[in-house]
């Protein structure tokens, strides 16, 4: 399961790739996530598009969606925190 997620995570990195098309690619993900079941979170927009291990709903809004929003102004930073995020799988 790790390999595919970072192989889908990949394709929000590929700069060609126009940021409306990923913003499609993340909600058909998340439709499919959601259908499955299978534990993974899909936070971020565009190339700063992050998938990462599920969590309680409630803590993956705080401590990771809000937080990535605000890190958005802080890339280095983000870089870290999305990096930790991953570690988890």
């Amino acid at each position: 399961m790790p390999q595919f997620a970072e192989r889908i995570q990949a394709i929000f990195w590929v700069s060609k790739i126009p940021a409306d098309r990923k913003e499609n690619l993340k909600t058909r993900l998340q439709e499919d996530i959601g259908i499955s079941g299978v534990p993974i979170a899909i936070s971020g927009k565009g190339g700063a598009t992050l998938l990462h291990p599920a969590g309680a709903k409630e803590l993956d809004s705080g401590l990771v969606d809000e937080v990535l929003l605000w890190l958005d102004e802080i890339p280095a930073a983000r870089e870290r925190y999305a990096a930790a995020l991953t570690l988890l799988r």
